[in-house]
């Protein structure tokens, strides 16, 4: 049986209540889809909360032994259950509002030439995250942790394209970096490139990802007429643990596609 599409949430620890919304938004799409919640988590105290929607639907899957990261767990997700046509990479925070799926697959259905898609990414507030980014600087992305190189003129430059401050996020457009809370890829380009690399454990995957299906010659494409809400938190910036992966994964990103200081 092959399905229109196949979801994927990767859970560490996170708020049952929060996974709940997430799914209730989900299954409220009614999508031609199975959902796959892997849990990361060093106890399995998700499954209670998985457990009682329709298994042919939601499918749980404890991993909390072989926590091989957020593109590991992905990866797993994608080998399970059936076949489909589009491979969904959501996170465990994101809520779809609206027939967002419904429009967003009509699109890519539409362009064989996009290999992603991304909607229009919303704080609670409805304030935009300005999350579609350009090729990262080694500069850029320390500016980003360490403020007081934002005042050096030349690493501002840097930090200003990388984040693509004059973005138009209400237009439609190409981008060549989107964020991995929300990813609608075909589920044969996803193949094509290896699926994710499991090398990076947590952070700039999904900037491998679309590096990936650019080079298929495949578009990202950004598509502001859908709108979903993630409640972002910015795991790099809130302790030790969470830079020591960010400096690795930036390490082993820019060793694969080259080392671009400024």
């Amino acid at each position: 049986m092959k399905r229109l599409l196949k979801t994927c949430i990767v859970c560490y620890n996170n708020d049952p209540k929060v996974i709940q919304k997430t799914i209730d938004y989900f299954l409220d799409q009614n999508i031609d889809s199975e959902l796959i919640v892997v849990d990361h988590s060093p106890s399995n105290f998700l499954e209670k909360t998985v457990s009682h929607y329709n298994s042919k639907t939601v499918s749980y899957f404890f991993r909390g032994n072989i926590n091989n990261g957020y593109g590991g767990g992905n990866n797993f997700g994608f080998d399970q259950g059936d076949e489909s046509e589009y491979f969904l990479i959501l996170n465990p925070d994101v809520f779809l509002i609206n027939k967002s799926l419904e429009k967003l697959i009509d699109t890519i259905t539409k362009n064989e030439s996009i290999g992603i898609i991304v909607p229009k990414i919303l704080n609670e507030d409805s304030t935009i995250q300005k999350l579609m980014k350009g090729y990262p600087t080694v500069l850029a992305l320390l500016a980003r942790r360490f403020k007081l190189l934002q005042k050096i003129k030349l690493i501002k430059k840097s930090l200003i394209e990388y984040e693509m401050v004059n973005f138009n996020y209400n237009e439609a457009s190409n981008v060549q970096i989107a964020s991995g809370c929300f990813m609608l890829v075909r589920s044969k380009d996803f193949i094509k490139v290896g699926k994710f690399d499991e090398r990076y454990f947590l952070y700039f995957e999904d900037y491998d990802l679309c590096l990936k299906i650019l080079k298929l010659n495949k578009l990202i494409y950004y598509y502001p007429e859908v709108e979903i809400i993630h409640l972002w938190n910015r795991g790099a910036h809130k302790s030790i643990r969470h830079f020591y992966l960010f400096f690795r994964s930036m390490i082993q990103f820019f060793s694969k596609w080259g080392w671009k200081w400024y």
